[in-house]
């Protein structure tokens, strides 16, 4: 590029680096501003381009835009910069009115021809366009000359001495990474163009961006400490120094006024630091409106719910929907709405066994707590834990509606008794989180996934007796999505076992799906086989006596289901997993009844159309 004034006797070159590399030769990539510092060979840093200007602003809007670059001191526009369509950057001369990259009879006719003031046509940066234009920029270059990818813009500078600026050659912040040390980690340097060197300037293997030229310094942020905070770079030294320390949120998108403040995001809110004292002061935005979404009204709920459940019985259903808990019946009756709760986020309600109390999650003390409300809203809701830190996860009652299970965001599976209100954590996953998990019929014991060190999730059974969990799948497969059998004699989950993957057709790669397959634990060592194998053989009918009656014994009574003990042989219960008698599949939402396992077929994911197969609910007879 090139830029000159009135009073100049040719160009000066300055240097644009651009993400496109050497000669625009590379990938595409997005910049928002580059910084350019001029000087010629008997000139210092900042008086090259005038005491005033001696840094210039490239603003780019994208990476297909046509964007304004070389300003004078005084503010005037005398070169622009034009972006193809894969983001390689070559200059425009002033003048050059038709961005064909060199000066020609066309441009001369059009500013001879130009009725209005135009910038591109004042080369003479006198205000006004004439014939004077068109003879002062043939003057002070001789013509411009068509210009590669990425050269200068004139040929009247006769050597690039001296000049230089700053760049990265890996793209800015689009992604949401923390800490990050791979090969996409941002680097600065400052490339000199006398030399064709680049100096490394970032220490650390970590992101350095967003550099800001002031004076003698470079000033960008880097979370080499954790948090992304700001440095400067003395360029007359060598010298990095850490200048804020911030440890609770990221500066974010700093930029400066090329003079002595820095203006960045930090917490949601624009922080202008003052290089000279070292201080940053929040900046105080108000933007008035109407606050018409503020004012009372009502809203239908219909299309905003976002969790429901039944009554134990199925004479009504209960809904979270904009923050607030409804019941509604089945066939008649009129809408519940039973938290009535414009300061809080009430979420996930649970029906309690007996139907007189549904747990939800609220937000009403500024942490997410479980509470408690009566069904029909007769007395309001109670809340039952205290201290919480983090987001919280579903409820599920005990059978006796006497306990809670719920889990919640700093991956911790607790345990808490309605009445006393006491809290008992009893899972800590340290990869992961825990989502899926279930009472036994009788409530003595949990069962859970979460993921092990391997990676896979593995399904654990708590007990209440022991207060220690028990892994019940191998290791060496993923499983998860545990459901109980109300006899409380078996345990169904499901569990990626099949690996037979599908080949592409454009190259040897796998693909793999259906991959998943159902299995029942027998929870004791006396239980059946809930799939014994079946063997048609012919039916002997035995000859009777003459004369002789047989006589059948009753049948022993057998224990109801409430009056078995529940229990579980943890001795070798990995050995009593038996595969229910399906194909593998894509299996999911596995649930058990008295006599029947519910399940969901999902189809396989296609990348840029849609499945041949929708979802399906499907059961199988146990």
């Amino acid at each position: 590029m090139a830029t000159f004034r009135g009073s100049d006797t040719h160009p000066k070159e300055v240097f644009l680096y651009h993400m496109a590399g050497a000669d625009g030769q590379g990938g595409s990539s997005y910049i928002d501003h580059v910084i350019l510092r001029d000087r010629d060979a008997s000139t210092g840093w900042t008086a090259a381009a005038g005491s005033v200007r001696a840094e210039r602003r490239y603003v780019c809007q994208n990476w297909r835009a046509d964007v304004s670059v070389i300003l004078t001191d005084t503010g005037s526009l005398v070169e622009w910069a034009k972006y193809s369509s894969y983001g390689v950057p070559f200059g425009l001369p002033a003048g050059d009115t038709d961005a064909d990259g060199d000066w020609d009879a066309a441009d001369s006719t059009a500013i001879s021809s130009s009725l209005g003031y135009d910038v591109r046509h004042d080369t003479t940066l006198d205000g006004v366009v004439s014939a004077a234009d068109v003879a002062h920029a043939n003057a002070i270059t001789g013509g411009y000359q068509t210009l590669g990818r990425g050269r200068l813009s004139s040929t009247g500078v006769a050597s690039r001495k001296g000049y230089a600026g700053y760049f990265s050659p890996q793209s800015r912040d689009f992604r949401p990474e923390k800490r990050y040390e791979g090969g996409q980690a941002n680097r600065l340097y400052i490339f000199d163009t006398a030399t064709n060197d680049a100096k490394l300037i970032s220490d650390n293997p970590r992101a350095n961006r967003d550099a800001m030229w002031i004076g003698n310094a470079i000033y960008y942020i880097s979370d080499k400490d954790g948090k992304f905070n700001l440095y400067s770079y003395d360029t007359t030294n060598g010298r990095t120094t850490q200048i804020t320390r911030n440890r609770d949120w990221d500066i974010r998108w700093p930029s400066s006024d090329n003079q002595g403040k820095i203006v960045w995001e930090r917490d949601g809110e624009l922080e202008v630091f003052e290089i000279a004292s070292r201080r940053a002061n929040r900046l105080n935005i108000n933007v008035p409106n109407d606050g018409v979404n503020r004012r009372k009204r009502q809203v239908s709920v219909a299309n905003l719910i976002s969790s429901f459940g039944l009554s134990p019985k199925g004479e009504r259903a209960v809904f979270a929907a904009r923050g607030d808990i409804f019941t509604a019946p089945i066939e008649r009756g009129g809408t519940r709405n039973l938290t009535n709760s414009s300061d809080a986020h009430d979420k996930l309600p649970a029906w309690s066994p007996d139907g007189r109390t549904i747990a939800f999650v609220s937000d009403k003390t500024g942490e997410e707590e479980i509470w408690t409300v009566p069904h029909d809203g007769s007395s309001s809701a109670i809340q039952i834990t205290t201290g919480s830190k983090a987001q919280k996860y579903a409820p599920f009652w005990s059978a006796d509606g006497k306990k809670l299970v719920y889990s919640d965001k700093d991956a911790k599976l607790y345990v808490v008794n309605v009445e006393t209100k006491q809290t008992q954590e009893i899972a800590n996953a340290r990869n992961g989180l825990i989502f899926n998990y279930a009472w036994s019929p009788k409530g003595n014991y949990v069962a859970y996934t979460r993921q092990t060190e391997n990676g896979l999730s593995s399904v654990f059974i708590w007990s209440s007796t022991e207060n220690k969990s028990y892994r019940v799948t191998p290791e060496m497969f993923g499983a998860g999505n545990a459901a109980w059998d109300p006899s409380g004699d078996y345990l169904y989950f499901i569990s990626q076992r099949e690996f037979a993957p599908q080949i592409s057709q454009s190259e040897f790669n796998y693909a793999t799906n259906r991959m998943s397959q159902i299995y029942s634990l027998a929870l004791r060592k006396d239980v059946k086989h809930p799939f014994p194998f079946q063997d048609d053989e012919v039916t002997i009918t035995p000859e009777r006596t003459a004369g002789v009656a047989t006589v059948s014994p009753p049948p022993a009574p057998s224990p109801s289901p409430t009056d078995k003990p529940e229990a579980i042989d943890f001795d070798g219960i990995e050995r009593r997993a038996v595969k229910v008698p399906l194909q593998a599949d894509n299996y999911a939402g596995l649930s058990a009844n008295r006599g029947h396992l519910i399940y969901a077929v999902t189809p396989p994911f296609y990348y840029g159309r849609q499945a041949p197969d929708q979802a399906s609910l499907q059961k199988v007879q146990g």
